[in-house]
């Protein structure tokens, strides 16, 4: 009896992946139908996510010369604020589809007027 036991545990045992992340790593499709808000010294964009591949949207957008910033939203969400800006004015932004092995989309690069 005490055999069958230990031949059922030793089958039943299997070697488990950890630390992997979930989810596809096929590159994500950027994201479509961007609005873009203005706001005093901020923005909001809001978006819609293109495929299930995508985990989070990512942003980067320049508040003036040499100072990057970048924001993150979760999949579950349909916005981004963008903010920190200095002056009214037009700025640049890209915005990115990304998976979860951080690959990202080709960048869509548009532009906010901030009031």
């Amino acid at each position: 009896m005490m055999i069958w036991v230990l031949c059922i545990v030793l089958i039943s045992c299997k070697e488990q992946i950890i630390n992997q992340a979930a989810g596809t790593a096929d590159i994500p499709i950027p994201v479509t139908n961007v609005e873009v808000k203005s706001l005093s010294g901020a923005a909001v964009i809001f978006y819609d996510i293109a495929d299930k591949a995508t985990d989070y949207v990512l942003v980067e957008y320049e508040v003036e010369p040499g100072v990057v910033r970048e924001q993150k939203a979760s999949r579950f969400l349909d916005s981004l604020l963008i903010d920190g800006f200095p002056a009214a004015g037009d700025y640049s932004f890209k915005l990115y589809s990304v998976n979860v092995v951080e690959q990202r989309s080709e960048p869509l690069e548009m532009m906010a007027t901030i009031l």
